[in-house]
C-alpha cells in the first residue's frame, strides 16, 4: 500500500533576487546538514505574480517572502518580512548555529539585519531601482536626484561594511550566520545599482566568492537564475 509523500515542514514563497533570496539559502542549508523538508514556491515580482489573488490570500501585502509553516497545534501560519523569517528559522533551529545565542552576540544580528533591511534596503537600493515611488511628482530630474541619493547611501554603507570586512572570514567573525545569507542579496543589488561590487569593495567581493562556494548556495543561485555578479 502506498502513502502520500509528507507535507514539507516548511514552503517559501520568494521571487528571483529579491530579498527571499537569503530564507531561500537558509532554508536549503538546513535542508542540506539537518533534513529540513521545504518547498520553494516561485512568486515572479517582474510577472506581477506577486499582484494575484492566490498570493494576496497568503500575504496581502503583495510582498516576498513569505513563509508557510504550521505552528505546534498543527495550524498553518504565515510568516512575512526576510527579516522575521530568518531570525525564526535560527530560532526553531538552533542546532544549525545560524545565530550565536550570548545574549549580546545575538542582538547583534538583530543590529545588523534591521541596517540591511532599513537604511541599506529601503533608504538605499529601493530609491535606486523604484525611485518615482518617493515623490508624488513626475519630474524625472526628481527622480534622478531622488536615485542619486540613494546611491550615496548604498555605497557609504558598503564601505563601511567593507572595513568592518578586515580580518573577518564572514560577516560577523570566523562563523556562516543569517547576516552572510543576506549580503548576498545586498552584493548582488550593489552591482544591478551600477557599482562595480568587485573592484570597488574586495573584501565584500571576496566574502561572497566564499559564500557561492557553498554547495547550498550554489544550488539556490541556479535554482533562481539569477547572476550575482
Amino acid at each position: 500500500m502506498s502513502t502520500a509523500a509528507a507535507a514539507p515542514l516548511y514552503r517559501l514563497f520568494h521571487s528571483p533576487g529579491a530579498c527571499s533570496l537569503a530564507p531561500h539559502i537558509v532554508l536549503e542549508l538546513l535542508a542540506e546538514t539537518h533534513g529540513v523538508s521545504y518547498e520553494p514556491v516561485r512568486v515572479v515580482i517582474a510577472d506581477g505574480a506577486n499582484r494575484k489573488p492566490e498570493y494576496l490570500a497568503i500575504n496581502p501585502r503583495g510582498r516576498v517572502p513569505a513563509l508557510a509553516f504550521r505552528d505546534a497545534g498543527g495550524t498553518e501560519q504565515i510568516l512575512t518580512e526576510s527579516t522575521a523569517i530568518l531570525l525564526f528559522l535560527a530560532g526553531r533551529h538552533p542546532e544549525a548555529g545560524l545565530a550565536p545565542t550570548d545574549p549580546v552576540a545575538a542582538i547583534r544580528i538583530v543590529e545588523f539585519l534591521s541596517w540591511l533591511a532599513t537604511t541599506m534596503h529601503q533608504t538605499g537600493v529601493r530609491t535606486v531601482f523604484r525611485p518615482e515611488r518617493f515623490t508624488t511628482g513626475t519630474d524625472k530630474a526628481a527622480h534622478e536626484g531622488i536615485a542619486e541619493q540613494g546611491r550615496i547611501t548604498v555605497r557609504t554603507g558598503y564601505a563601511e561594511l567593507e572595513a568592518s570586512l578586515a580580518g573577518r572570514r564572514y560577516a560577523l567573525g570566523e562563523t556562516f550566520s543569517l547576516v552572510d545569507a543576506m549580503l548576498v542579496v545586498h552584493y548582488r543589488w550593489g552591482n544591478r545599482c551600477g557599482i562595480d561590487m568587485r573592484h570597488d569593495y574586495p573584501r565584500f567581493a571576496a566574502l561572497v566568492d566564499r559564500l557561492r562556494a557553498i554547495p547550498a548556495v550554489a544550488r539556490v543561485i541556479a535554482r533562481e537564475g539569477i547572476q550575482v555578479d
